[in-house]
């Protein structure tokens, strides 16, 4: 999903701020957004997401805030509040994308300008996640949201008091603001567990898990989690039932599997 946050100062000195998804307001309509889309009906949009992740925004194609003839020491404020939409929790993040200035008829840069304070705002007061020039933010971690929970932020924008007014007129800065959640896949066959030459019983992790069950007549089971379970020699038993894709070679010998549908299986006798 991409939060497009975008301020403009027209030809009359009036600053307009707003965040969104895809399209934001009329007022910011065909401003740029992560991907551009031929089609401009709004849409909610996810970029960067692993997992059964997804975001909401609570002001999908409003402005977060607007600030008109904003003169030396004006500013202007608003929140939003973003949802994990999704069934996973997810490390969630705010960045800035696709800066673009035109210069003020005086030469003034607006977004070296202006200062951007933003953030978290809760029951129990308010945490400042970034406070700086409006040009300088890059990645700010927003931190985990569990699915179905939310988090609110509030946005200022200030113009400092020092300046000349006629030096930012007609000038326009523009800047897109993405929310992205990432969430950390456990790897796949990751933790490694080794058998004997004898009759082993063997038993993996929550996570994926590599084990090698060696000579012997052996007994794996693999757990949650993708594993990748080798029987080698003997009459091994081999329990991959978990409900996600894992990988069985059980290898010579009279085998038996007990598998998922989803399961991969080399070399396996009888499989129930």
């Amino acid at each position: 999903m991409t939060a497009s946050f975008v301020r403009r100062l027209d030809a009359r000195g009036a600053l307009h701020t707003g965040i969104g998804i895809a399209t934001i307001s009329v007022v910011l309509a065909g401003m740029g957004i992560a991907e551009s889309r031929a089609d401009p009906t709004p849409e909610a949009r996810t970029v960067r997401t692993v997992g059964a992740l997804g975001i909401s925004n609570s002001r999908a194609d409003r402005a977060v805030l607007e600030g008109r003839m904003m003169l030396p020491g004006d500013k202007v404020g608003g929140s939003v509040t973003i949802t994990n939409s999704g069934a996973a929790a997810g490390l969630f993040e705010l960045s800035a994308n696709g800066l673009a200035d035109v210069p003020g008829r005086g030469g003034g840069v607006l977004s070296h300008e202006l200062r951007l304070l933003v953030e978290a705002v809760g029951d129990g007061g308010s945490t400042v996640l970034y406070d700086g020039r409006l040009d300088a933010l890059d990645v700010v971690p927003v931190g985990e949201l569990g699915p179905g929970t939310d988090r609110t932020f509030r946005f200022t924008v200030t113009r400092p008091a020092s300046g000349t007014p006629g030096e930012y007129r007609a000038a326009t800065a523009e800047i897109d603001f993405v929310w992205t959640a990432v969430r950390e896949e456990v790897g796949r066959c990751v933790n490694r567990i080794l058998g004997s030459a004898r009759a082993d019983v063997l038993s993996g992790s929550r996570e994926g898990d590599e084990i090698d069950g060696g000579a012997g007549t052996d007994t794996i089971t693999g757990g949650p989690g993708e594993d990748c379970l080798t029987g080698e020699s003997g009459d091994d038993v081999i329990d991959a039932r978990d409900g996600v894709a894992d990988t069985v070679d059980c290898g010579p010998g009279d085998d038996t599997v007990l598998a998922d549908p989803e399961d991969t299986l080399v070399g396996c006798e009888r499989r129930r």
